[in-house]
């Protein structure tokens, strides 16, 4: 499938470097960035010959007619890049957050239904295989109803040198995102209602920035979810994905990103799977599976607005000094 990828700024290397070159149902046909800087950088980079680069999306649209892009910008643009895509008839896999508000992240979710044309958003943690295991358990009900769910992230990210310094709630609306989805796909439940507040430790680099976050989230069935985590951490401790306990009325699951143990009264088993594929890649296998059946992705936009949703109304929660109720 031919396709663009816009955006070649730190994060977007690594895709064209590592991701794009994994997945070989993808032809590149184009990569665009505003920076000529970025464009060169990542020529050396990728090795990318000269003609696929571009400076404007408009003219890489009409100049090598993709079959779908992959957007790589800041959340800032992402609805003005998405639409300009979608304007054209090309199917979009947009990095997370779908947008930098929630205005844009409607009008997108508006605009693909409208158009249908696909949206797809790279919610990716929750296509790691170790995290598919874990559903699979909770789904086959190895812990029976689950009642409630911990959630506890600490990382000492001091790189700020890319987008998250334009952010007021940086690990709320990039990282805590990701966990609020898999918390989604976890246990099958959408969330009812949040009550959040966010701090920064004195001293820290995120300055004014909130790097800290509490969440208490009522979901459906009245099962209950709490989320911890802080992105200014003295040091780090666990995984990208999180540390999870998840109790049920028949056990419990713990997982700490790498392996999961599941306590019944028969006793425990542990459950571990070696897997050095970057879940980025089952992101555009998902992607080009959709697109080539007809069917809505995992992560489609309206799947994702959902998601969105809560990281929304936690930044209510957080202004208003109360608990938000949540749109579906």
């Amino acid at each position: 499938m031919r396709v663009i990828q816009i955006g070649a700024g730190q994060f977007g290397r690594s895709w064209l470097t590592r991701i794009v070159p994994s997945c070989q149902e993808l032809e590149l046909v184009g990569v665009v960035d505003g920076n000529p800087l970025a464009l060169e950088a990542v020529k050396l980079q990728a090795g990318l010959p000269e003609d696929i680069l571009f400076t404007s999306l408009e003219e890489a649209l009409h100049r090598v007619s993709p079959e779908a892009a992959i957007n790589v910008t800041p959340p800032s643009v992402h609805r003005e890049v998405s639409m300009q895509c979608m304007a054209a008839g090309v199917p979009v896999l947009c990095e997370k957050p779908i947008a930098l508000n929630a205005e844009d992240a409607e009008e997108l979710h508006r605009q693909s239904l409208a158009s249908v044309i696909p949206v797809m958003i790279a919610e990716n943690y929750r296509y790691a295989p170790i995290v598919r295991k874990l559903r699979g358990l909770i789904k086959e009900g190895a812990i029976g109803d689950i009642h409630t769910v911990h959630v506890q992230f600490f990382k000492h990210h001091p790189v700020f040198t890319n987008y998250h310094k334009d952010l007021p709630f940086p690990l709320l609306t990039d990282v805590a995102i990701h966990h609020l989805d898999m918390l989604r796909y976890l246990t099958g439940l959408e969330a009812v209602s949040v009550y959040a507040r966010a701090s920064t430790p004195p001293g820290s680099w995120y300055g004014t920035r909130y790097s800290d976050t509490e969440l208490l989230l009522e979901l459906e069935n009245q099962v209950k979810a709490s989320y911890v985590g802080s992105l200014a951490s003295f040091e780090n401790t666990g995984s990208w994905l999180g540390d999870w306990r998840i109790e049920g009325e028949r056990g419990l699951l713990l997982f700490d990103g790498q392996q999961i143990t599941l306590s019944q009264k028969s006793g425990k088993t542990i459950y571990t799977l070696e897997d050095r594929i970057d879940n980025r890649v089952y992101v555009v296998q998902e992607f080009l599976n959709a697109l080539r059946s007809g069917r809505p992705g995992e992560t489609d936009i309206s799947d994702n607005i959902r998601t969105y949703r809560i990281v929304e109304a936690a930044m209510e929660s957080i202004r208003m000094h109360c608990a938000v109720h949540i749109r579906q």
